[in-house]
């Protein structure tokens, strides 16, 4: 079960690189990320969706024709990085299935500044061994979160040499990040969040916009936009979501859901990752 992640920490062994402990009951927060969703899929089904607006992603291309947005293609082999982005989407071509290895994550640092980042992974051949042996071993739908855990801090410690990247936010902003996705949803909010955090709500507000290059309200509206379609694919009642996601009616909430995505809630009760 473990012998593709032995080979990838062989590759790792005299680094001083070190590993954050995650359990196996689900996605749990360590010092920089959060992982929503992990997994390997052959021909997705309804891929175009990918119902999440405030995600980060890695797919890894092994197989198939895909594409990103109006055409871009996503080549076979390839390591792609796609930053935080509303308007996210994805398509296969029916008759070339896409099969691809993949991380859903949160970031609570700033470590991708484009939108699209392809990585020819011949060119980093110890990023290379690493996304292999997880694409190997995501075959096996039962690979333990422990374990994916694992890949995605040696993924991200190599990402971060190949993206060059040495920015991170700041400690306001992300200390809000931390309590806006710790909080129970119903109590979210920018001035509880400003007071949790013990600063002024309109620093927050400048602070965070810059940073993010999203204003506090309508990151955590999209937060919540991502939680509803979770909710209601999950089989809860509108009314159970509205209630806990803190609007005060369903009407509330389908307004609030449309006027963001522009979509009906109701759309995403059949559709998947």
């Amino acid at each position: 079960m473990y012998c593709s992640l032995y080979k990838a920490f062989d590759i790792y062994f005299k680094s001083t690189f070190c590993f954050e402990k995650y359990t196996s009951r689900g996605p749990v927060m360590n010092k920089t990320h959060w992982i929503g969703a992990y997994g390997r899929v052959y021909n997705p089904q309804d891929w175009f969706y990918n119902p999440n607006y405030l995600i980060n992603r890695i797919y890894y291309i092994a197989d198939g024709t895909a594409f990103y947005k109006e055409g871009i293609p996503l080549k076979k082999g390839y390591l792609y990085v796609f930053g935080i982005d509303p308007d996210f989407r994805v398509y296969q071509d029916e008759a070339d299935p896409v099969d691809h290895a993949y991380f859903d994550f949160i970031s609570f640092q700033s470590f991708l500044k484009k939108e699209i980042t392809e990585i020819d992974l011949k060119k980093h051949p110890k990023l290379q061994h690493v996304v292999l042996a997880m694409a190997e071993e995501f075959a096996d739908r039962s690979c333990p979160f422990s374990v994916a855990s694992s890949y995605f801090e040696i993924i991200m410690h190599e990402l971060e040499k190949v993206l060059s990247t040495d920015s991170r936010y700041s400690e306001v902003t992300e200390n809000a990040l931390r309590i806006i996705h710790s909080s129970p949803p119903a109590e979210v909010s920018v001035r509880n969040v400003a007071a949790k955090a013990n600063i002024n709500v309109n620093y927050l507000i400048r602070r965070f916009n810059s940073e993010v290059g999203e204003t506090p309200h309508r990151y955590i509206s999209l937060m919540k936009a991502d939680l509803a379609v979770k909710y209601v694919q999950a089989g809860k009642k509108l009314a159970e979501i509205a209630e806990i996601l803190g609007f005060s009616s369903v009407a509330s909430l389908s307004f609030s859901f449309k006027s963001l995505t522009g979509r009906n809630l109701s759309e995403f009760v059949s559709h998947k990752h």
